[in-house]
């Protein structure tokens, strides 16, 4: 690592010697207004904590992180923004976005122009390398066409930040690419927005290859917080932070939890249904197979949620959180259950924070008061119309979560 990336304000975060801080983000389209609403909170109790009524989320934590919309709100606190302003550009984006659908076969695509030109507003031309990141930033896509995770980060001391070269071959590093590519690759949502090709290159132009990206949500990172941890604590990542609850704090926030159920049905399906009128092109025998399609796409969707179910399960195992989300009926919540680990009390100081969009997930005095049908409602990813509800659900969510008691011991400097 060179003298110059040693000094800048990332590199001066991640490898600063004492207590540090994770904040992850999870993926889910328009219902990120809910992670907003967590965000909002955590900055205020930070703000009463410290006494500065500037106090924004950088300045807390260490690494900062996200997958599709989590990857784009992470950048922007990572970049110094107050969560007022985020907010106050989610809520215009959203609805310039997700509109304009192209429908083919049953699917919804949108005009990824649309994003690209306002995370461009944002971030104009700043690199992953960029000195005006002022934390550590991970931000998660899925390269689709090797069929890796790449989890893009500004540690300078991973192999492929910088330029360099092996027997192999010689390449540019990873500072090099410009943060709204990789935004727009984090974010292309399969049946959402097409994949986003991003070139990756070498010193030699002539053997520089064209990767394809789709969004971080269709990894098993979809939450990402179980990947920042051991970029936190895995040698590989070369961070080498303690691991304690004591030196250690980890905050989970999501964009609403609830399971992808998915019910075959011999009824007059959505894709019997779209074809009705197309009789005498497309036969019965056509609409049976896409409604099979239909039916093996929902339910790969479904892969998602178990990513976030497994990430939140070993997270849970790992740490004792001031409360507990339920895995499922047959393990319950793993109160008072640890994997074997160094510490008596896990890895760290963990919590999640969510607006739980089926019943049952959390304790009551956590809970949001909203009925089975109103949290359904919330459901889609990319209808602008529930953008003040989700975000009233998260300010309900995050009036109930977020403590003064998770940050205790890690907010002075």
């Amino acid at each position: 690592m060179s003298q110059h990336f040693e000094n800048t304000p990332s590199a001066q975060r991640l490898f600063a010697s004492g207590k540090k801080r994770i904040l992850a983000l999870d993926g889910g389209g328009l219902r990120g207004m809910i992670s907003i609403a967590f965000l909002e909170r955590m900055e205020q109790v930070l703000r009463e904590e410290t006494g500065k009524p500037d106090y924004v989320l950088s300045d807390f934590f260490d690494l900062i992180g996200g997958t599709s919309v989590g990857s784009l709100l992470g950048t922007m606190l990572a970049l110094g923004y107050p969560v007022a302003d985020v907010r106050r550009r989610f809520e215009e984006w959203g609805p310039a976005i997700f509109k304009g659908r192209d429908t083919v076969i049953g699917q919804d695509r949108f005009d990824a122009r649309q994003l690209v030109n306002r995370v461009r507003s944002v971030v104009e031309d700043e690199t992953l390398g960029s000195e005006k990141l002022l934390t550590g930033l991970v931000i998660v896509a899925k390269r689709a066409d090797t069929g890796s995770p790449w989890i893009m980060n500004n540690n300078p001391r991973m192999k492929y930040f910088d330029d360099g070269a092996d027997e192999n071959f010689a390449w540019r590093g990873n500072r090099h690419y410009k943060l709204v590519s990789l935004l727009r690759a984090s974010t292309a949502a399969p049946f959402l927005f097409t994949p986003v090709e991003i070139e990756i290159a070498t010193d030699d132009a002539d053997a520089n290859e064209v990767g394809e990206f789709v969004d971080g949500g269709v990894s098993p990172h979809n939450n990402p917080a179980l990947q920042m941890l051991m970029m936190a604590g895995l040698p590989a990542y070369q961070l080498n932070w303690s691991l304690s609850p004591e030196d250690l704090l980890l905050i989970s926030v999501g964009t609403g939890t609830n399971r992808t159920r998915v019910k075959r049905t011999k009824s007059r399906s959505f894709a019997r249904r779209m074809f009705s009128g197309f009789a005498s092109v497309f036969n019965s025998h056509i609409a049976s197979d896409l409604e099979e399609a239909q039916y093996a796409a929902a339910t790969l969707r479904g892969l998602v949620t178990d990513g976030q179910t497994f990430g939140l399960t070993m997270l849970q195992s790992l740490s004792e959180p001031r409360f507990s989300w339920r895995i499922n009926s047959e393990i319950g919540d793993l109160s008072g259950q640890l994997l074997a680990a160094p510490h008596p009390r896990g890895l760290m100081r963990f919590q999640r924070y969510d607006a739980p969009l089926e019943l049952g997930l959390v304790p009551p005095e956590f809970d949001i008061a909203a009925t089975k049908a109103e949290r359904e409602a919330m459901f889609p990813i990319d209808e602008p119309k529930n953008i003040p509800k989700l975000y009233a659900m998260g300010q309900e969510a995050a009036a109930k979560q977020v403590s003064a008691a998770d940050f205790a011991g890690f907010v002075d400097r």
